[in-house]
């Protein structure tokens, strides 16, 4: 076990138990992102990533100090806000193309724009870049390990968010980008009532990414509930042991490198068009010249973690459920219909009461 386990039951000052519940959050958010990765569904992948995302929650919880109780509090809002965002667009490629299988979509960017949009700031909230609000939730979860000397677990929780790019940018590159399939060649962006939430929540995923300060201060009357003091803020800057974090200076020094990008881009690059099966296979072979690019996204993945993969908790839960039928089908077998049997327990259940009775007066 990582660190060192005092006499008190306390690991750097965190209780065991409380260690036990961010490890155990820790495993969830990596497992829960490299499993969302494999999947073949939009709404699948993110079911899953929405167990990973929980799981820095868990993290939070489990170490316990205000900072990591104001951490997992903020990102649980956080996740509310770019899930939410991310589940609704991917209704609206459902209500308008019909599917979220990978492999019967691909090239809606030009087909549904607003919806990219939409989808790509959830999906940069999600992996925890600036400008959006899943920056300074995922930070502040950092620094509690850090602050507490939790140098596995910070490791472990960092992968996690590296981990959350594989199927952040596959959901997006599997829906939008790559090659138009021809039933999709009539597939329009949604009406206004399809659009505007996503618009509403990219703009909450930005204000609160820009400015921590307003979620924060939703989290403070939480901590004083439980007699613990909330973090120094303004609405840009968070002041926590280790120092403060402008998130507004860091939001919009990232937006103004991107649009430099943009800008060297668009004036120097060069157009030209590559065939289909030379760029979209990362280095695969594919089977089969009629394969979907989306098929089997990270083939090389699963072969590699194929090992760490086999432990389901899917299938824990189906042994567990077996196991209480087993149970209950043995007790039913108790209640057989019969009247004398069940004055027999009757008379056995009072003879119990009796022996422990006499017992307790001997």
């Amino acid at each position: 076990m990582a660190g060192r386990l005092s006499q008190a039951g306390t690991v750097h000052g965190v209780s065991l138990p409380g260690y036990l519940l961010a490890w155990f959050g820790a495993l969830t958010a990596l497992l829960g992102a490299l499993y969302a990765a494999f999947q073949e569904r939009g709404k699948r992948l993110l079911a899953y990533s929405s167990i990973s995302q929980l799981g820095y929650v868990l993290f939070g919880l489990g170490i316990g100090t205000p900072l990591a109780l104001t951490g997992a509090l903020f990102h649980a809002l956080s996740h509310l806000l770019f899930k939410g965002l991310l589940f609704l667009a991917i209704g609206a490629v459902i209500h308008q193309a019909g599917t979220d299988e990978f492999a019967k979509l691909g090239g809606l960017v030009r087909r549904m724009p607003w919806t990219f949009v939409s989808v790509l700031v959830g999906v940069i909230a999600l992996a925890g870049v600036p400008p959006t609000v899943g920056f300074p939730s995922k930070w502040l979860l950092y620094e509690a390990a850090i602050e507490k000397h939790l140098v596995f677990l910070a490791a472990v929780i960092f992968a996690a968010s590296t981990a959350a790019f594989l199927y952040a940018y596959r959901f997006i590159f599997s829906v939008f980008l790559g090659q138009l399939q021809p039933e999709n060649e009539t597939v329009r962006e949604g009406n206004l009532f399809l659009v505007l939430p996503q618009l509403i929540l990219t703009a909450l995923i930005l204000w609160f990414g820009l400015f921590p300060g307003h979620a924060l201060a939703w989290v403070d009357p939480i901590l004083r509930q439980f007699h613990l003091p909330p973090l120094a803020h303004t609405a840009g800057r968070i002041t926590t042991s280790l120092g403060t974090f402008d998130a507004t200076v860091v939001g919009l020094a990232f937006l103004v490198t991107l649009i430099l990008a943009l800008a060297v881009f668009f004036l120097t690059a060069r157009s030209r068009r590559v065939p289909q099966m030379d760029n979209y296979f990362a280095g695969e072979a594919p089977t089969q010249v009629s394969m979907h690019y989306a098929t089997d996204f990270y083939r090389f993945l699963r072969r590699e973690f194929q090992g760490l993969l086999r432990w389901s908790a899917d299938r824990g839960y189906r042994w567990l459920a077996d196991f209480v039928s087993y149970l209950a089908e043995r007790l039913r077998r108790l209640y057989t219909g019969n009247g004398q049997t069940y004055v027999w327990y009757l008379v056995g259940f009072l003879a119990l009461l009796l022996i422990f009775y006499l017992r307790g007066v001997s």
